[in-house]
């Protein structure tokens, strides 16, 4: 398709000067582009401009090209035109420096692009639309536009191609201009179609490749490339084969690539006939693999595919029948060969395709067996033996007691042992050597002290026996005699040796026990009673002069002119105090004891008060703690009025009785008690005066009388608890 389009643009005659002497000015475009934006001039050379100057009065301007500087950024011209009001000053740059102009119309301009002269009045020309020619583009090609113009007076034509655009632009000549005032215009534009031009091509020669075999099968070639049923590009030319059923024959089309044709009277089409010979098959020579064992069980195999009895195996384009018959009397392999598609292909005349074999019929030989044994050291026979079989071999055992163990191997039919027989026997000889056993150490658990204390036990060790272990004080060892079993030796290779181990001779040390005087009180003519006491295994203990406790002995004594009882401490052999010497002392208890009887219990401290108000109060003190009840009986005028019970097992005890409990009119009483199963009398004793107001006439009585307060301190000890006795709270015990 052929473009093109008339273009109405046009050039001030500024613009035109500007073309024809390129200097440097303002110019303004107009036209279909619009107006223009002003260029400032560039000047000729530095601090120098052209400028049209107006002597004052005179008519016209000249040309006068003058000097310029700039100060403080202020342009200042030569004889300082810049000030003169009818000059006319380009606008310029140059550097860091910009003047802005004077005068500087459109009108103005054109006179100075005339080197300030008036220009002449232009005769108008008008330009003419061309014509286009757009043929086809040749390779490579990308605008090959032909312009075609029309002369007309005045009027100068010249192209200008950009890539596919072709622009054409009118100029006026000398003397003239166009209507607009321009002295140039694009009068017209056109685009190049892009339009290619074919190219003559041929279709290459085609290859026939006949096949053998089943048809149609033969295959067609341009070059490298096969040819299909679908279209092909190989060079400029697409190419195709079909079967054509109606001409039984190969059909080739070919037509021209796109951007190519091909020259009148060229073929479209070729013919080609089909090769119907059948391809000719030479079966592959089946490999007979002897196989050992019972016959028939040869293998037979074609490369890598092993022929199956009685079927057809197809390998390649041939298949393989396997058969084991009778041939020519005798029983035979035969393998015979034929094609899987024998439209395709034949087996030549000649050829073998039948091959016959013989059975391998030799026996596998195969092993037998074995017996095999766990050597088990001791009493024989006690061996482990079993029969390391092979499948599908017979087994008979002769002899299964030992000590030469013995069975019969059978081999299968087909098969044979190693000595070319069908029968053999296996033996295996019992271990008779005896077991070798290491004796334990014996078992000691040390006894510090006295030697010979240990305590020594015999270990338990399969397969030997120990005696009771003695000790020999002359050497200090513990022995035990080691017997083994029958079967079993020690490593020197006897049945019998001697354990030993040493006595533990390290002393025990004792540490320091807690001890306590436990005082008692004491009875009717005893002055002297009190005892040491420790504590052993959470229980007290009395400790006697000469006692032999835990390795150590003590010694009891009495200074009866202090009162002073001391206890001392030495090891005996085999032990060995904890720290320096052990010394313990303590002064007698000397409190008379409550009661007769063996436990003893120390006579309270009481105090009584009786009063009209509060009745009667006692309040008792303990020397030492009691072991049990104590029960005071309060008599009131020889009556037993009540039984207070201390039951809290304190060193203190409290009680009362109303006064609403007791006589108003005065009143004896005594306090007895018991314990232990023990009765004491009159502890102590008093009286308490009336209570009632006396009548007239009678002397008052006394609201209260003076009770009699007896304080007697007694000790005795009870034997049933050391809870009396002074700081005995640790248990004796040695190290070592």
């Amino acid at each position: 398709m052929k473009r093109w389009r008339k273009v109405a643009a046009a050039l001030t005659v500024a613009a035109i000067s500007t073309l024809a002497w390129g200097g440097a000015a303002y110019a303004t475009t107009g036209g279909d582009e619009g107006p223009g934006e002003e260029t400032p001039v560039v000047v000729e050379s530095q601090n120098k401009v052209t400028i049209c100057h107006r002597d004052y009065g005179a008519p016209g301007f000249t040309e006068n090209s003058v000097s310029w500087k700039a100060i403080n950024g202020k342009v200042e011209l030569q004889s300082h035109h810049e000030v003169h009001g009818t000059d006319i000053i380009p606008p310029f740059d140059q550097g860091d420096v910009h003047y802005a102009g004077l005068n500087w119309t459109a009108e103005n301009q054109v006179l100075w692009n005339n080197h300030c002269k008036a220009a002449p009045e232009l005769e108008v020309a008008y330009p003419k639309d061309p014509a286009f020619n757009d043929p086809c583009n040749g390779p490579d090609v990308v605008n090959n536009v032909e312009v075609k113009f029309f002369k007309s007076e005045g009027v100068s034509y010249d192209t200008k191609k950009d890539g596919a655009t072709v622009e054409v632009w009118a100029y006026a000549k000398e003397g003239y201009k166009f209507a607009d005032g321009s002295k140039a215009m694009k009068v017209a534009e056109y685009t190049d179609s892009g339009e290619r031009c074919l190219q003559y091509t041929e279709p290459a020669r085609v290859m026939h490749k006949e096949v053998c075999g089943a048809g149609p099968n033969d295959q067609f070639y341009v070059g490298d490339t096969m040819l299909t049923a679908e279209w092909k590009t190989v060079g400029n030319v697409m190419y195709k084969v079909v079967w054509s059923p109606q001409a039984n024959k190969w059909k080739v089309e070919f037509k021209p690539a796109e951007g190519y044709k091909f020259k009148e009277g060229t073929d479209t089409h070729k013919y080609f006939s089909e090769d119907w010979d059948k391809c000719k098959l030479i079966p592959t020579a089946p490999t007979h693999v002897p196989v050992c064992g019972l016959p028939p069980n040869d293998d037979f195999m074609v490369g890598d595919t092993m022929l199956v009895e009685d079927e057809w195996t197809p390998v390649g384009d041939a298949t393989y029948y396997l058969d084991y018959t009778w041939v020519d009397g005798h029983k035979k392999w035969v393998v015979t060969a034929k094609p899987v598609n024998p439209d395709a292909d034949f087996i030549p005349k000649n050829t073998q395709s039948v091959w016959t074999f013989y059975e391998d019929r030799s026996p596998c030989v195969i092993s037998p067996g074995e017996l095999v044994g766990v050597a088990v050291c001791g009493i024989p026979p006690n061996d482990d033996v079993s029969i390391d079989k092979t499948p599908g071999v017979g087994y008979l055992w002769l002899d299964e007691d030992g000590p030469v163990y013995a069975v019969v191997a059978f081999a299968p039919p087909g098969t044979v042992f190693p000595n070319h027989k069908t029968m053999t026997i296996l033996t295996y000889t019992e271990d008779e050597s005896p077991c070798v056993v290491e004796p334990d150490d014996l078992i000691t658990e040390p006894v510090c002290g006295i030697p010979g204390g240990d305590i020594v036990t015999a270990p338990e060790t399969d397969h030997i026996t120990y005696t009771e272990p003695v000790y020999n004080a002359d050497n200090g060892m513990w022995v035990s005699i080691a017997t083994t079993d029958d079967g079993y030796v020690f490593p020197y290779g006897g049945t019998s040796l001697r354990v030993r181990v040493a006595e533990d001779t390290t002393p025990c040390v004792v540490e320091e026990p807690t001890v306590g005087l436990l005082p008692k009180c004491n009875p009717d003519g005893v002055f002297a009673n009190d005892m040491f006491v420790m504590a052993v295994e959470g229980e007290p203990m009395y400790i006697n002069d000469g006692d032999v406790i835990d390795g150590v002995m003590y010694t009891v004594t009495f200074d009866p002119l202090t009162g002073t009882w001391t206890l001392m401490g030495s090891a005996t052999d085999g032990y060995a105090l904890d720290e320096g010497t052990w010394e313990w002392s303590g002064v007698e208890f000397t409190t008379a004891c409550l009661g007769t009887g063996e436990t003893g219990f120390a006579k309270p401290t009481l105090d009584v008060v009786t009063s009209c108000d509060d009745g009667m109060t006692l309040d008792a003190e303990y020397g030492n703690e009691p072991d049990g009840d104590i029960q005071y009986l309060i008599y009131i005028d020889n009556g037993l009025k009540t039984t207070l019970v201390d039951d809290d097992g304190d060193m203190s005890f409290s009680d009362s009785i109303a006064a609403s409990e007791l006589p108003t009119t005065g009143y004896d009483w005594a306090i007895d008690i018991t314990y232990g199963g023990e009765t004491v009398e009159d502890v102590l004793t008093g009286s308490q005066a009336t209570c009632v107001e006396p009548q007239s006439g009678e002397e008052a009585a006394g609201e209260t009388k003076t009770t009699t307060t007896t304080k007697t301190t007694v000790k005795t000890v009870t034997v049933k608890s050391a809870t009396a006795a002074t700081a005995v709270t640790a248990t004796p015990s040695y190290t070592g």
